[in-house]
This record gives C-alpha cells, sequence and structure tokens, in this order.
C-alpha cells in the first residue's frame, strides 16, 4: 500500500470512529426529542404493546407488517386503457409475474422508445460513447386496492395512503422493443414493513387520521431513535459506509492525478 493510500486510510477511520462516538453517546436530533417529549406512542414490532397502545385515548406510531390479500390473476384489467391489438396478452403477461398477495398495485400501459444518450467509456477514460437503451412512456393507469390489516385491525386502503409510499414501492417493468406497448406495474406487497400513524378517539381507532410511511424514510429515522429501539450498531454502520465511499473517491482521485506530481 503507498504511503499516501495508507494515511488517507488512517485519517478516514480515525474521523469515522470519533464521528460514531459523537452520534452514539452526544448527539440528540432536535426532532428526535420532541418526538420523543411528545405524548405519542410508538410501538415496534410488538402484537401485545400494539393491543394495549390502541386501549387509551392518543396519537399512535406502529411499525409493522401491512398485510392485503389482493391477488393480481383474480383481476380484469378491462378498465385500463391500452392502444396495442395485443392486449390479452399482455394482460397474461404481467399477471404470469405478479405471483402472490398484495396490499396495492398500479398497472400502467407504456408505449417504449429507443432513448439515445451519450456516456463516458467504462473502458476508455475521456472517451465518450452512444448508448442507446429502450425506455417507457407510461399513458394509462389502473391503481387496485381495498383493505389491508395490520396487527390484526383492518384499515380502509386509498390512494393517497399509497401515494405517500409510491417512490418505495417495488415494480416490475416489462422489456419490449421500440414502439411497443406493455403493461408494467408497481406494487406492495404483502407483509411489507411499513409505519402506520393513527389515531384512537373514545376507544377506536378514527380512520380519517391514519398515514403512512416506509422505513426507508427520516420518518423511520425519528420514530426508532424516539423509540429507544434503533441500534447503534446501524448507526456506526452507516457512518464507516459513508466513510469507506470517501476513501474510495479519495484513493480514485490520488490514481488520477498522481501521475502529475513529481512525489
Amino acid at each position: 500500500m503507498k504511503y499516501r493510500t495508507f494515511i488517507a486510510l488512517c485519517v478516514h477511520l480515525v474521523l469515522a470512529v470519533v464521528l460514531s462516538v459523537y452520534l452514539v453517546f452526544f448527539h440528540v436530533d432536535a426532532s428526535v426529542r420532541e418526538l420523543a417529549n411528545s405524548d405519542i406512542r410508538i410501538v415496534v414490532d410488538s402484537q401485545e404493546a400494539f393491543n394495549e397502545a390502541i386501549k387509551t385515548d392518543g396519537r399512535i406510531y406502529a411499525l409493522g407488517e401491512v398485510r392485503g390479500d389482493i391477488r393480481a390473476s383474480d383481476l380484469s384489467l378491462d378498465e385500463l386503457a391500452y392502444n396495442g391489438s395485443d392486449k390479452a396478452e399482455k394482460v397474461e403477461t404481467i399477471k404470469s409475474k405478479l405471483d402472490g398477495d398484495y396490499v396495492y398495485i398500479d398497472f400502467f400501459s407504456e408505449l417504449l422508445y429507443e432513448e439515445t444518450a451519450r456516456e463516458e467509456d467504462p473502458y476508455n477514460q475521456g472517451e465518450y460513447v452512444l448508448v442507446t437503451r429502450i425506455e417507457g412512456e407510461p399513458y394509462a393507469y389502473l391503481d387496485v386496492y381495498d383493505t389491508f390489516s395490520f396487527y390484526g385491525q383492518v384499515f380502509p386502503n386509498t390512494w393517497d395512503l399509497m401515494y405517500s409510499v409510491y417512490e418505495h414501492l417495488e415494480s416490475t417493468l416489462m422489456d419490449g422493443k421500440a414502439n411497443e406497448h406493455v403493461i408494467s406495474a408497481a406494487y406492495l406487497p404483502d407483509k411489507q414493513p411499513m409505519w402506520l400513524e393513527f389515531t384512537v378517539v373514545e376507544g377506536q381507532i378514527d380512520m380519517d387520521s391514519v398515514g403512512i410511511h416506509s422505513t426507508n424514510s427520516a420518518f423511520d429515522y425519528t420514530a426508532r431513535a424516539a423509540s429507544g429501539n434503533d441500534s447503534p450498531w446501524s448507526v456506526v454502520g452507516g457512518v464507516f459506509l459513508l466513510a469507506a465511499i470517501s476513501f474510495g473517491v479519495t484513493v480514485a482521485i490520488q490514481r488520477k492525478f498522481g501521475r502529475f506530481s513529481r512525489y
């Protein structure tokens, strides 16, 4: 290992250790402190704690599995607009890719087209090549949702709830050639870990107060930290991952510009 690379590694390790100690033992996020000091009760993966929480009026944040029983094989896509001449075939194709139960499915018709972009050649530094890809342009949608269960409680599903986590949904994008029409889908599978927030009023869950959040969000970080169930190792792991990325970039820059240095 070159001396400069070794020094860079040591610096990144020291900074990662110092930052980890600070974040784990000294830093308290203002939003986390505010939530922890509020009257909101937080439940993390506990049926017993959830059952106990909903006995008392107030605001609740709960992390658990969102359960659904929608099956693609049972659905009709007659209402989905499709501009091709082979809709029946494409419907069967997308259904064959969706095996299982779902909380929500968004089917959408797409027109495929070729897109050419100028990108740097990965094998020849400083040179560029034209890369052609097949992209899709959606033109019609069909949302399928009904109810879902959460810790045994049944909640009415809505488009607003699903839209709030849409960017975190899984998807199946169908392949094809340019100018071909296809049917693709985005969906929330059964047993997906999600956060639900809602209010209990007079011993009943106010369904109009329900919100949903993914586990890949700022809400997840804040709620976990305020609940006391977050692991310090996840913080340390994140810091060292960031340090590893920074170290890799540093080494790459050293190699790229090192040839211009006499030393």
